[in-house]
């Protein structure tokens, strides 16, 4: 099944950005699911734009290219036609609130979330994640060893009262000694063990 998202009209603003993570309504979305996105431009003629969309899922405030869940093939939009697409939420994306990004720009596709447009328009919305993992209370920040403060979100070494997660892109390393956790996540990263190193639960 196909839920709809958010639906919004809205208007090109002189700075080319717009947030409407307060004014509109929060989309509610459950892990698992997939969801659909249409896209049309109001004007009559056919317009050179092409529309990129992010979630960041993994909610660090940088939309990056793995969270990009809709991209024109090409540049070219028929005036008022509408274009559509579909995403699945990752089951293993945390539970709580993160944002939506859109992206219009003139004459070219773009898969950059943040570099200035000649012409075009940004606009960001607010959505909730359910359904998915319950957020642990410690989460990694970088690739590290698992008994080094810098690696950990709480800038601690977990011990076996936490529930850990690994996010997206880290490798976390357990060399030559233990380590402590209550339950361990993987979202994305990599645990490995290094010269006899081991988890203690």
């Amino acid at each position: 099944m196909v839920i709809n998202l958010i639906n919004s009209t809205s208007a090109c603003v002189g700075t080319g950005y717009s947030d409407y993570t307060s004014t509109v309504a929060t989309a509610n979305i459950v892990a698992g699911n997939t969801y659909g996105l249409s896209f049309s431009a109001s004007l009559a003629n056919p317009q050179l734009d092409a529309i990129t969309v992010w979630i960041d899922f993994n909610r660090d405030s940088t939309f990056s290219s793995t969270e990009i869940v809709f991209i024109d093939p090409s540049a070219y939009v028929d005036g008022g036609t509408a274009r559509t697409g579909t995403f699945i939420v990752p089951t293993n994306t945390e539970n709580g609130d993160t944002h939506i990004r859109v992206r219009l720009n003139y004459a070219a596709v773009t898969t950059n979330p943040c570099r200035g447009l000649g012409y075009g328009e940004t606009e960001d919305y607010k959505i909730t994640i359910s359904g998915g993992i319950v957020n642990p209370r410690i989460k990694s920040v970088a690739s590290g060893d698992c008994n080094n403060v810098k690696t950990w979100d709480c800038n601690c070494v977990p011990t076996t009262t936490d529930d850990v997660t690994i996010k997206g892109g880290h490798t976390i390393f357990v060399n030559g000694i233990y380590g402590q956790i209550k339950k361990l996540i993987f979202a994305g990263g990599d645990l490995f063990f290094v010269n006899s190193g081991f988890l203690q639960y």
